[in-house]
């Protein structure tokens, strides 16, 4: 389980689909199995659903000012550890649409942080 960094600089969350909820927590290490949310709920990572970002906004309330704060969509890394997972049998063509699946979810993320963080405080 990762502990938040200790730093001064700014903190970097990983902004990651929970497959139990759908929504996009924010965790501070999304290659973890079983990240935990700054929200404090346990995720099941995943890449992609139909649909819009849906930001969890006990995620947005719980992390520090927005100005010491970098939120990242984290869909791209949860793909990489997929396709480094030495039982994952996938093909070439489970590999190519998970990253095209991850590149469209990133950009989803990236929409609703736009919208909505700016908003936070």
């Amino acid at each position: 389980m990762a502990e938040p960094p200790v730093s001064s600089e700014t903190l970097t969350f990983g902004l990651l689909l929970d497959m139990t909820d759908y929504h996009v927590h924010a965790v501070y290490d999304p290659a973890d199995p079983l990240p935990v949310a700054a929200c404090g709920v346990h995720v099941l990572p995943g890449i992609f659903i139909p649909g819009p970002a849906l930001l969890c906004r006990r995620c947005l309330s719980a992390i520090p000012d927005p100005g010491h704060v970098e939120l990242r969509p984290a869909s791209a890394v949860r793909r990489r550890v997929l396709a480094a997972d030495p039982h994952d049998d996938a093909g070439p063509f489970l590999e190519l649409s998970r990253w095209y699946l991850a590149r469209q979810y990133d950009r989803r993320i990236r929409r609703a942080v736009a919208l909505k963080w700016s908003h936070h405080g």
